[in-house]
């Protein structure tokens, strides 16, 4: 296979990670050489490689801004921690979080995205993976609870009091964003917000553990079936409905059928439809607020005004 030292999705901004770090720590963790080294496209807090070395060996490589090596610490724990009560996380194969440039080494899981491959599947094929997902959440919900909600990297992360207080933490970066990005008019917030301040029983969550990223991305899907779960930084504490509707905003956003989060709904024994539509409102937001914004690229994408516009009739008929 060619070297490849460089890919398009590279980031260009000084102190960024690239493909050339994470080729080297493969490279002297096995020792032997990197034959291809490509970033993955999703993700916006870390640099996701998957890398081949010339042993035919394929590991993906996972690197942090060492401003964020607990998030890549906090993988560590909680894939270990998951891997006890039966979620099948991709295995840690090294790690060193304390580097000058943290990293973690984990086993390639076989398979793709379900994001990518979801056109792809049956009928059937998607109702097993969504009741595959539930398995996991309800795996997760063996683990302790905590005593706030919250996403929680280890076990001193200081969690909201209460799980309406990260709901309303949720609205408020997503308005910080917009007024940042200036593309999408601040109203949206303020009306998700209202709906929120009227919802009735939120009070009654328990912080139970579950998988907020297990949607579309992170669940990795191999002839129709889930072969794992990747990125796991984070244990979520609360409503697991709240990663459902994450999912159904990701299908919705993309204009597909939501089957895989209503079979998700039904598996965790979810009947609260103007909950679970709040929830969505609530990510809706959150997307309209990604609009415009950099996170971990070199500078915003141009604004696409065809989703823009998509995004905003979802939300305008949900509230």
């Amino acid at each position: 296979m060619t070297r490849r030292w460089h890919d398009g999705a590279v980031a260009t901004r000084s102190g960024q990670p690239s493909d050339i770090d994470a080729s080297l720590i493969a490279s002297r963790h096995f020792g032997e050489s990197v034959s291809s080294c490509v970033r993955f496209t999703t993700g916006l807090r870390h640099w996701v490689y998957d890398v081949h070395l010339e042993s035919g060996l394929n590991v993906v490589v996972r690197l942090s801004h060492a401003d964020n090596r607990s998030e890549l610490a906090g993988g560590v724990l909680w894939s270990n921690r998951l891997t006890q009560v039966g979620v099948p996380v991709a295995n840690v194969l090294a790690h060193d979080v304390v580097a000058e440039q943290p990293f973690m080494i984990l086993e390639r899981l076989p398979g793709s995205d379900l994001g990518n491959v979801f056109d792809d599947l049956t009928d059937d094929q998607i109702g097993s993976i969504g009741r595959a997902v539930a398995d996991m959440h309800k795996r997760a919900a063996t683990l302790p609870s905590a005593t706030g909600y919250g996403y929680a990297t280890d076990d001193s992360t200081q969690l909201h009091a209460t799980w309406r207080s990260l709901l309303e933490g949720q609205v408020d970066r997503a308005h910080e964003w917009i007024l940042a990005a200036d593309v999408v008019s601040p109203a949206w917030s303020t009306n998700v917000r209202a709906a929120l301040d009227r919802f009735p029983g939120l009070d009654d969550v328990e912080p139970s553990a579950f998988l907020h990223d297990a949607t579309t991305k992170n669940v990795i899907v191999h002839d129709g079936a889930v072969s794992g779960l990747v990125d796991v930084d984070e244990m979520a504490f609360g409503d697991p409905l709240w990663a459902v509707a994450l999912t159904r905003m990701s299908l919705l956003a993309a204009e597909r059928p939501t089957m895989l989060a209503d079979v998700q709904a039904e598996a965790l024994g979810s009947t609260d439809n103007a909950k679970l539509d709040l929830y969505t409102s609530i990510f809706c937001l959150t997307f309209l607020g990604e609009i415009g914004q950099a996170f971990n690229k070199s500078e915003p994408p141009m604004v696409d005004q065809k989703h823009r516009h998509h995004l905003e009739a979802l939300l305008d008929s949900m509230l």
